[in-house]
């Protein structure tokens, strides 16, 4: 079992000026998401797309992205804490797969939502492109 977290240096200071542009943002923006998404967790079903952008962009984006998303409510802070463990054989066959690019693969992890009190087992099966993901919730520890 191998725990990843980003501790370092530059991530702190990355983290820092994104707090401080974060800080100049205006949450009320946003509508907050609806109490029956959140009920039927479908915040967890998503599609994950990234960008790399400036970060004087920040602001622009964040208001074109306020006519479509929402805010969850009640939240104090942005940033979503969460702990994961990922699961493979000794040899790290998993992991391996992932660097060879292997068409069809597996990503076994747990995650524990910290600040809404959730964990998770989830099992992925990627076929390129696409994935199919297996949700289990448990009790949070």
């Amino acid at each position: 079992m191998e725990t990843h977290s980003s501790n370092t240096l530059a991530d702190a200071k990355l983290s820092a000026r994104l707090h401080d542009a974060l800080a100049r943002f205006e949450p009320a923006r946003f509508e907050p998401v609806a109490p029956h998404a959140i009920a039927a967790r479908d915040l967890l079903r998503r599609s994950v797309t990234k960008y790399v952008l400036p970060l004087c962009m920040l602001d622009r984006v964040l208001l074109a992205l306020a006519k479509d998303y929402g805010l969850r409510p009640g939240i104090a802070t942005l940033w979503a804490h969460y702990v994961t463990h990922y699961y493979d054989s000794p040899n790290f066959e998993l992991f391996c797969d992932h660097r060879r690019g292997k068409r069809i693969r597996y990503k076994i992890r747990v995650r524990h939502y910290l600040d809404r009190k959730l964990s998770f087992t989830e099992i992925k099966k990627r076929i390129k492109p696409a994935f199919t993901e297996g949700l289990m919730p448990y009790d949070f520890f």
